[in-house]
């Protein structure tokens, strides 16, 4: 039988890695959101340039 210092050392590790890898997937999650917002406001930003030069002509 494993010692319980060494069982609870594992599930440290365990758990300390999982908790990094959901930060990681968090993070990147969040860089994809702002990114498709930046994407969204430049593309709504050129079509008001279009729409402004249209009535300006």
């Amino acid at each position: 039988m494993l010692p319980l210092a060494l069982i609870t050392a594992l599930v440290l590790w365990g758990t300390t890695a999982a908790v990094q890898t959901w930060a990681q997937l968090r993070h990147q999650r969040v860089v994809r959101q702002e990114l498709a917002q930046q994407r969204a406001d430049e593309r709504h930003n050129e079509r008001m340039r279009q729409l402004q030069a249209q009535e300006g002509s």
